[in-house]
């Protein structure tokens, strides 16, 4: 780890939507071309309308505005471990459950850790949850497997968990092809998912042999982004993958005997 500094911003975000336009504005001006950043508090805004639970409705010109600002901004806006609300509190038209807290980092940041996780805690004397951003710059020797235990089934937000996890999970297309928009947060997404298969299967995947591959199109710059995003390096077309050579274009029969001779 170098000893280039870690910006820190704190944040109150204020109780009306006009309000706020002077916080994201004044974040967009904060925002570094390079150093790494760190953005987290009570936002008093949500980005969707999954972080919102109740009778009361989220504001969508809120929504826009915050989104804007973390677009703007190039923050990664990570998922919590945790039920994903993070402040409850009683409206006129009833209960509300919505997610206020949070903590956003750039690709800088993200780079310069082996894993980062947001937790959401148990209350203890505020109607807001804390929040922990545990940021692990070790490879863990050893990858503990996955256990299920059966109290989790008695908590109230045990269902509300599972159906956030499961819808929001990129599209499965079989069990070796994800499809997905190849933006930077669902190339996050599907670190994670190979972190958690990690987690489960006991094995390690070797992130330094591991290679990534796009269209012609894409920039120097878009390419060193998505290795950041993805903790390997692009790698560069024709290659030979378990016997068969792949390539930009249409596969000639010479390209799949290597396979075809293993099948």
């Amino acid at each position: 780890m170098d000893n280039s500094p870690i910006l820190i911003s704190a944040i109150y975000g204020a109780h009306t939507v006009m309000a706020r336009k002077e916080l994201w504005n004044q974040l967009c001006s904060l925002c570094p071309s390079n150093n790494r950043w760190i953005v987290g508090g009570d936002f008093n805004a949500i980005t969707s309308p999954h972080e919102s639970k109740g009778t009361c409705g989220p504001n969508p010109s809120s929504m826009e505005d915050f989104n804007s600002c973390i677009l703007h901004c190039k923050l990664i806006n990570l998922d919590p471990q945790g039920s994903i609300y993070t402040w409850s509190g009683v409206r006129s038209q009833g209960r509300t459950w919505r997610r206020l807290d949070r903590v956003l980092i750039n690709l800088e940041l993200l780079a310069l850790f082996q894993d980062v996780e947001l937790h959401h805690l148990a209350k203890s004397n505020s109607d807001h949850k804390p929040i922990l951003l545990h940021c692990n710059d070790q490879t863990p020797n050893t990858i503990k497997p996955f256990r299920f235990l059966n109290t989790w089934t008695l908590h109230e937000d045990f269902l509300n968990t599972v159906k956030q996890a499961w819808t929001t999970c990129p599209t499965i297309g079989d069990d070796l092809m994800i499809f997905t928009k190849g933006d930077i947060l669902n190339l996050l997404k599907l670190n994670n998912i190979l972190k958690v298969y990690m987690q489960a299967s006991g094995q390690q995947i070797n992130l330094s042999k591991s290679r990534f591959y796009t269209p012609k199109s894409t920039s120097t710059d878009q390419q060193a982004r998505m290795a950041r995003a993805l903790s390997m390096n692009c790698g560069s077309l024709p290659f030979t993958y378990l016997g068969a050579t792949l390539r930009r274009g249409i596969l000639k029969k010479e390209d799949c005997n290597g396979l075809l001779s293993h099948v």
